[in-house]
Order: C-alpha cells, then structure tokens, then sequence
C-alpha cells in the first residue's frame, strides 16, 4: 500500500514512517482514512478512532520541518563534492608558476618593451644620422648619408635639400642643409627619425632551455621583433623596404634573459646585468689584435712610486658586489679583480665618474659612476650594474 504525505501529497512506502521529499511524519492508514472521510462529510459520531499507545518514558515524537528527504540529500551532497573539486583545480591553477612556453615568453617580452622606453626607442629609432633642432647637415662629400636623408626626403619626412658654404679657398665645406617636415616632426626623437611606436614579437626561442641557477629558474629568449605601430609615412611610402634596409630595421632581433618571479616569467634587470657584463668583459684582459709595444701594460718607476705614495688613489679601491651578489670586484690602484680574474687596468677619475681602462686591450675601458662612498654604477650602455661597496 502506498501511503501519500498530507503535507506535499509525495507517494512513499507503506513502512514508511517520515516522507522522502519533505521529512514529515506519515499516519498511519486508518488515521488517514479516517480523516478522508470528514474531510467528505461523513457522520463519524459513532466511530471509534484509533488512540496512539504512549509510554511515560518516551513522548510522542513531533514533526521535524528541518529534515530533508534522502533525494535532495544526494543532489545536495553531489553539488557540494563538485564545488569543493573545481575550487581545489581553481586554487591548484591560481598557485602554479607559468608554464615556459612561446606565448608566456612573448608576452614578458613585450611587457617589457612596452615599459622601457630607452630600449623601445634604441629598436624603433634609426641612427644613421642625428639631427640637431630638427635639421640634418651632411657634408657633400657623404654620399652614403645623403642617399639615406634623400629616402627621407621622399617619404616626406624631411624636405629640401639646400646647400650651403661656408669658409674660404682652401678651407670652404659645403653641407646640404635638410629640415625636417610638420609630418616628420612628430617622428624625431632626441634627434632619430623614430619608425614606429611599439614593437611585437614575431618568433621567439629559448622556452626550452630553462636552468636553475641558485633559487632561480632562467632561460634565453632569442626573439624576432617587428613594428607593431608603424609610422604612416613609412607604412604607406613605396619605399618601405628601403627604408627598412636603410636604417637597420628590416630584421630586429633580441635576446633577454628571463626569470620566473612571483611564478610569472619576467625579463630579469639584474640577470640580464649580469649576462651583458660577461659579454662585455669576455676578453677583457686579453691583448689587443693592435701591434703593441713589449713592454706595454707595465708600469714604470714613476707610476710605482706612485702607487707607493697612493697619488692615483681613485674612490673604487676596494670590494663591490652586485645586488644579487653573483657578480664580485675588487679594485685596487692598478688593478681590478672581477670574479676571481685579475686585470692590470689604470684609472681615470673626473669629477664623480672614474674610467677603468684594461692595460692590455685599452679599447674595453667602461665607466662607473659613483653614488656615494658605497655606491657606484657600471654604465653597459642600454643597461646598467648596480654595485655596492662590501665591509
């Protein structure tokens, strides 16, 4: 027999005491024939109704609103296990570093292009002539120079030329005077004709030559760049691609170092510090491919007693190390230690900045600028190396 909830009208068991869907207590058949019958109009004067046996010990149990049927247990339970799943991959996903691949590297790339300007600008610029108060002078005599000015020229970025003497007989020079256009003005900066705004990556490699160096997670990325954001006046010239040949630009290509900070792989200063001083002093004490005198890169009698009485005494002398304490020197007054390789150099101090210039290969002095008594700063050109002085 099936018994029907008064409360939702759901079908249950006939043992069944609560309902399946609301949790309501069941009467028994006869109470609930009973109670169909007045609910009709029948004379239940004479009727005997059936009494429930109470015991003293235990009541009668009341209905329980809150109880849920065994059904929407299961639906409940199953939505719940399914939400703390998806919240675990969510959590699982949010937490793990990204995944060296082509398109994370690019994106660091350009992430940092779009953030350097001096890097932007050294890419995007061309460099083949400055102009001074938005005018070119080339001497007539620099064929190479005018045909690059003349391209300019005829994608209207600058107009003329006009020529123009000066001096007398002997020492007369004649220079074509260029000026540059409305058009091109908003093109030139600090003195480069500019070929575009912003740059993306063509191709990239090195996504699969991740290292650990230390604590840190490195990799290479040798990307090949394009113009994203082209000037009009080269986009639209006829002579693009000369243009592009001209100035250096047809093929950018650049190579970063990238590290995976915070789980993001991100262009690294103090790596890409680091790989840019290798580079820069592979060869550094070596001799020039310049003929050279035997006894050149030994100092004589007047420069030991100088050293003797510290007259050449420069701010550096001492030991310096980089923020990531990778990179190590050590200066003295003829010499430099970098990373445990001696280099007998001289040096030359002008103001805040001193010159360290290699005995043996002279050609690959740089410079180091002072911020301080335990502060300098190796200029690398695009870059720069952080030092401090080490007690």
């Amino acid at each position: 027999m099936t018994r029907f909830c008064t409360q939702c009208g759901s079908a249950n068991l006939d043992v069944a005491v609560f309902c399946d869907e609301c949790g309501a207590v069941l009467r028994p058949p006869e109470a609930q024939k009973a109670a169909s019958q007045m609910d009709a109009g029948t004379d239940t004067a004479g009727a005997v109704m059936p009494v429930m046996q109470t015991t003293a010990t235990e009541p009668p149990r009341k209905p329980s609103r809150l109880r849920i049927g065994r059904r929407k247990t299961w639906m409940i339970g199953l939505v719940i296990g399914a939400l703390v799943l998806g919240a675990g991959a969510a959590v699982n996903w949010w937490l793990a570093p990204e995944a060296a691949t082509e398109q994370s590297f690019s994106r660091a790339v350009e992430q940092y292009l779009s953030e350097n300007a001096r890097m932007r600008e050294a890419l995007l610029c061309a460099a083949n002539e400055r102009l001074q108060n938005n005018v070119l002078s080339i001497s007539q005599f620099e064929s190479g120079n005018r045909g690059w000015a003349d391209l300019l020229v005829q994608a209207g970025v600058l107009e003329g030329p006009r020529l123009e003497s000066s001096g007398f007989g002997f020492f007369n020079r004649s220079q074509y005077i260029y000026n540059v256009t409305d058009v091109g003005r908003k093109w030139v900066r600090n003195g480069r004709v500019c070929l575009g705004n912003s740059l993306s990556v063509r191709s990239l490699t090195g996504f699969d030559q991740v290292q650990q160096v230390g604590e840190e997670s490195m990799a290479p990325a040798h990307s090949v760049l394009e113009i994203a954001d082209q000037a009009p006046w080269l986009k639209n010239s006829p002579l693009r691609e000369q243009i592009l040949q001209k100035s250096g630009k047809a093929k950018l290509e650049l190579t970063l170092t990238l590290t995976l900070v915070d789980k993001k792989w991100k262009v690294s200063e103090a790596a890409e510090n680091r790989r840019r001083l290798a580079n820069k002093f592979e060869g550094f004490g070596k001799e020039s491919s310049e003929v050279q005198d035997a006894s050149a890169g030994k100092p004589g009698w007047i420069a030991r007693i100088k050293t003797w009485l510290h007259i050449d005494d420069h701010p550096l002398i001492g030991k310096w190390r980089d923020a990531t304490g990778m990179v190590t020197f050590e200066f003295s007054a003829d010499s430099m230690t970098e990373n445990g390789k001696l280099i007998p150099a001289r040096f030359e101090t002008q103001g805040d900045v001193v010159k360290v210039i290699p005995d043996k290969n002279p050609q690959q002095g740089f410079k180091v600028q002072m911020r301080g008594k335990d502060s300098a700063v190796i200029d690398l050109g695009l870059l720069s190396l952080r030092l401090a002085r080490v007690e």
